[in-house]
């Protein structure tokens, strides 16, 4: 962890505008005719810590999750009960790294 906090590379202070892109982005990316132009055999695999605070511990992910499957997207999802916001930088890395290689591999049999 003071790896990461000391790094000067990790972390930086995000400016209004950064905000108001993020969010105006994720209201136009949620339109249903948005969600409608997305290839329905496209495999879409979100994962996310269970304690994540950016994501209000996986609540705003689940009208995502929602969206996704309303429209009828191949959507799969995992949440790590320990984790937060860097799965691939927590203690659960290794897991996390294992089940998306997993998933990967799955998804591109055959």
């Amino acid at each position: 962890m003071d790896k990461y906090v000391n790094d000067p590379l990790c972390g930086f202070p995000a400016a209004i505008q950064t905000w108001i892109d993020l969010f105006d982005g994720w209201a136009a990316l949620s339109l249903p005719a948005r969600l409608a132009q997305i290839p329905k055999i496209l495999p879409i695999y979100v994962i996310a810590g269970a304690l994540d605070p950016v994501s209000s511990k996986t609540k705003q992910i689940q009208p995502m999750l929602a969206d996704y499957k309303a429209v009828g997207l191949n959507v799969q999802h995992r949440f790590y009960p320990e984790a937060r916001h860097e799965l691939f930088n927590e203690t659960n890395r290794d897991e996390v790294t294992r089940n998306l290689i997993e998933w990967m591999n799955g998804v591109t049999e055959g």
